[in-house]
């Protein structure tokens, strides 16, 4: 199986946050039985339809009711905590759940930081520059600095017999051949910047770069997209058009919704002619297909991009057609 699950743990209509997250773990219980190959939990921050704010913990109640599949952050934003903090919280994870933990980091926006300085305190005049961060995170997770540095911060437990898997996540060419030289993994998210010639690139970069690191000894990059199919396809117009009215609230004012829009309100939103062709920008950032189709576009896709494997953003509106993707996806065969 090359396919996951990105989730952001969305809020739908009449539903409240524990119900949410319920819903949640319904839905990472069923790719658990399923066989999908990892299910990932993003973060953000203030943001009332989307409930994702502490991935790492999520993580822990979530390797306790699953059995086999991976389980990752899509991903911590470095500028939140200290790569020492992060560190742990993966290791005790990685010993909560052995062979099943994956560290997928980045880095939050210049607006996210400055909300962050004024709730946290935190302080952005002289942030450590993003390079700097992933090296320490990366050092700390495979006690580098654990072990080697003395009188240095030693990041506990040490796991000796084994490693945790660590991607970075990217939504253009930029920092990408040192990733690659690092021997990192690599996620490029589709899904905000909606250019195949981009990811294209950006994975021609990271392949052509890639060195081995004597823990990643191949390169392996994922893609990210929103992924909309349902059983009936009458309803797969407006599942998109929420996806649609979705992207539009991400880019503009995501802080202003509190809940999904339903497929049925969906169909008669107002799109502008600005918002069409904001829409249509974003053709890109989506794979729409029935079940029947959707297997020969995820091989194309595959095949066109050159990337390893595919993380689908569950972001349809309502329970029941998250869950239908997701037996949908546990069909397909890369």
């Amino acid at each position: 199986m090359k396919i996951g699950i990105l989730d952001f743990i969305p809020r739908d209509r009449e539903m409240t946050a524990i119900e949410s997250f319920k819903s949640a773990m319904n839905l990472l219980q069923l790719a658990d039985e399923k066989g999908l190959a990892r299910y990932w939990f993003a973060e953000h921050h203030s943001t009332p339809a989307l409930l994702g704010s502490s991935p790492q913990v999520t993580l822990g109640y979530a390797a306790a009711i699953t059995k086999h599949i991976r389980l990752g952050t899509g991903g911590v934003m470095l500028d939140n905590l200290s790569a020492y903090q992060l560190a742990e919280n993966f290791k005790v994870l990685e010993c909560l759940a052995p062979h099943r933990i994956e560290a997928g980091v980045g880095y939050s926006n210049a607006k996210e930081q400055a909300d962050q300085k004024e709730m946290g305190g935190f302080d952005f005049k002289n942030p450590k520059p993003y390079k700097d961060e992933l090296v320490a995170l990366y050092d700390y997770m495979h006690d580098q600095r654990s072990v080697h540095q003395e009188g240095k911060a030693r990041a506990m437990p040490v796991l000796f017999d084994h490693e945790i898997p660590y991607y970075v996540m990217v939504t253009s060419t930029r920092h990408v051949r040192y990733i690659a030289e690092q021997g990192w993994g690599m996620l490029f998210g589709l899904f905000l910047n909606p250019s195949y010639e981009e990811c294209k690139e950006a994975i021609r970069i990271y392949r052509k770069y890639f060195k081995p690191n004597g823990i990643s000894n191949s390169p392996h990059v994922m893609v990210s997209l929103y992924v909309i199919s349902a059983y009936d396809e009458n309803v797969l117009e407006g599942l998109e058009k929420a996806v649609d009215a979705w992207i539009l609230t991400f880019r503009s004012n995501k802080r202003a919704l509190y809940k999904l829009l339903s497929v049925e309100e969906a169909e008669f939103y107002p799109f502008s002619d600005e918002e069409k062709e904001t829409i249509d920008h974003y053709q890109e950032a989506k794979l729409i297909a029935s079940p029947k189709e959707i297997q020969a576009k995820f091989s194309h896709l595959m095949k066109e991009l050159d990337c390893d494997e595919f993380l689908v953003v569950n972001q349809l509106s309502g329970y029941n057609y998250r869950r239908d993707l997701i037996n949908i996806l546990a069909d397909i065969d890369l």
